[in-house]
């Protein structure tokens, strides 16, 4: 209740702030830039405050257990990052007279890298604040609302609420003082936060600081060490770069300096800033070091693997039977290649006016296809155990089938309500995707057969033989008298294999129009590489004949005999194809 009691408060205080600031008759000039009236120090006070986030307060702290208290290195870079801003960047954007920092691109460079700029903007703020906001709402719910009874769901609604309450009037005005009350609140939690860990030392103040200072967590600078990615120089250097990037190069953060009176004041509002973040971050690292004292003999860590050379690898619990090439290409890689996609192209290409518009339609496609499988992937590696390097837990998980697996993670993360609309989702993908193959399937026919499809008696004739054939498998299946796993399998196989067959066609005609035919020619060789490994591999296949086999059940696929033969027959194909290219052009000539 307490916790409930002080959010309320602070949504209150920040709602006033809203009131008194928010000024009547504003104009756009108010609006962006608050009539260039706001004190220097207040900006400065503010930009710490909104560069710190509840992820900081569970990430930087975090950071010690791993590197120490290194990050202090990025952290005076950053100070060589503020200073090019204020002497570089800003004095550009106060003789420009901008609004926005985004219109010196329209000055530029036009239009189009104007807009550009805007776009990457929107994009990587709106990410940004889901990530910090999602993370607040988890801490939110696991301390306070689980024990009121409250749904996930409910709390993301009410605090979505609330910041809206309290944005919807006012602007960068609104914005200078309540990101310096938010700054005020966030350095109180975190010194409470700091007093409690030494009180839970049995400590002094004093003592406090030699514990931290004596422990070996708290080694600050790598002089020594070139190798190292901690090394003093590269983190200086990259401190340096991020701070231009995500605050010189960011609308968010320089709006609020272009509020300030005049150029000099911006200059010092900048600066000062920069040497603030060393101290803020200190702290946070000590609270690092101290919390290390108290837990650092704790269990049950999740256990997230470095994308390396060493530990990129297959992390299968059993990797010999579930081996990643070309198993992993034949089924989740068909998202992004794939049979499909080569009969749902010319289709969409129809409903399109130019072919300009067909890089929105399929790489937007793409982007939230791979976006979407990136949630999942890091949902099954962050919610399950790992033993010895294997994904034990995912595969336990999995053994009860993949629609258990996915109410699981869903209740883990989001809920009861969560789970009913994740569920919906899963059952409408499905349907909307069968919906969509049976619809290809009708037209592929009709292109082939020259029916046309303008009437219902012409489009019946098509429709129903081809939803006989899915019904029938489908009703084969339910009754037991086919395996769908296999049909699925064989499905899996001629995807593919259509795939290759339209890349290589592809690939055919580019060269007729004279086009860079690369494009398609070397995906096209890989996945006949792909093709033809996974025929000679998979059981359905000629896979019974050359893999290891004990009490019928496969123990290790026979790579040694497949990868050859389907490194040999890509290079065939490719082959083939070149020499088709050179014949055409000895003919033409």
């Amino acid at each position: 209740m307490i916790i409930l009691l002080t959010v309320a408060v602070y949504f209150a205080a920040l709602m006033l702030f809203s009131r008194l600031t928010a000024s009547r008759g504003a104009d756009n000039e108010t609006f962006f830039r608050a009539n260039r009236r706001s004190p220097w120090y207040m900006v400065a006070f503010g930009m710490v405050g909104a560069s710190i986030s509840g992820i900081t307060f569970v990430s930087v702290p975090g950071m010690v257990m791993r590197t120490d208290m290194t990050y202090i290195q990025t952290c005076i870079g950053f100070i060589l990052g503020y200073f090019t801003i204020a002497f570089v960047l800003l004095p550009v954007y106060y003789k420009l007279n901008l609004t926005t920092i985004y219109s010196y691109l329209k000055e530029w460079l036009g239009m189009r890298s104007y807009k550009t700029g805007a776009w990457f903007f929107l994009i990587s703020k709106m990410t940004g604040a889901a990530v910090r906001f999602y993370v607040v709402c988890i801490i939110l719910q696991s301390f306070v609302m689980d024990e009121a009874g409250i749904p996930f769901p409910a709390t993301v609604v009410g605090m979505t609420l609330l910041i809206w309450l309290y944005t919807r009037r006012g602007g960068i005005k609104t914005l200078v003082w309540t990101d310096s009350f938010q700054t005020t609140c966030m350095f109180a939690a975190l010194i409470l936060i700091i007093y409690n860990v030494i009180t839970q030392l049995g400590l002094s103040v004093p003592e406090a600081l030699r514990a931290i200072a004596a422990d070996s967590h708290s080694r600050m600078f790598v002089m020594d060490d070139w190798v190292s990615t901690q090394n003093f120089w590269k983190q200086i250097l990259s401190g340096a770069f991020i701070a231009i990037v995500m605050t010189g190069l960011d609308q968010d953060m320089m709006q609020k300096n272009l509020t300030c009176k005049s150029l000099r004041e911006a200059q010092k509002d900048v600066c000062t800033y920069g040497f603030a973040f060393v101290p803020a971050n200190l702290l946070f690292m000590a609270l690092g070091v101290g919390a290390y004292l108290i837990y650092g003999d704790a269990t049950g860590a999740i256990e997230m693997k470095e994308l390396t050379a060493d530990s990129l690898r297959n992390f299968h619990s059993n990797p010999d039977a579930n081996i990643l090439f070309p198993m992993l290409f034949v089924v989740i890689s068909c998202g992004a290649i794939s049979g499909f996609h080569a009969t749902q192209s010319p289709l969409m290409a129809r409903c399109m006016k130019s072919e300009k518009q067909g890089h929105f339609v399929f790489y937007g496609a793409m982007v939230c296809e791979g976006v979407i499988a990136l949630i999942w992937a890091a949902a099954g590696c962050a919610l399950y155990t790992i033993t010895d390097g294997k994904m034990v837990g995912l595969a336990e998980a999995l053994a009860a089938g993949q629609s258990a697996a996915i109410y699981d993670v869903c209740l883990k993360t989001m809920g009861k309500v969560g789970v009913a609309l994740a569920m919906i989702g899963v059952v409408i993908c499905p349907i909307t995707s069968g919906d969509t193959a049976f619809r290809s399937a009708r037209l592929t026919l009709a292109d082939w057969l020259k029916i046309d499809q303008d009437s219902y008696a012409n489009r019946l004739k098509l429709c129903v033989p081809v939803l006989g054939v899915g019904a029938f498998l489908g009703i084969g299946n339910a009754l037991g008298f086919i395996d769908y796993t296999v049909i699925w399998r064989y499905f899996s196989w001629t995807n593919q294999t259509l795939a290759m067959i339209v890349l290589w066609a592809a690939s055919m005609y580019l060269f007729k129009e004279k086009k860079n035919f690369w494009i398609t020619a070397v995906p096209a060789t890989f996945m006949s590489a792909v093709s033809c490994t996974y025929f000679v591999l998979a059981p359905e296949c000629l896979g019974k004949m050359i893999n290891t086999y004990a009490d019928g059940k496969l123990v290790a696929y026979n790579t040694a005999v497949a990868y050859p033969i389907g490194i040999v027959f890509a290079i065939a194909m490719l082959a083939l194809f070149l020499h088709a290219t050179k014949k055409s052009s000895t003919s033409k000539a």
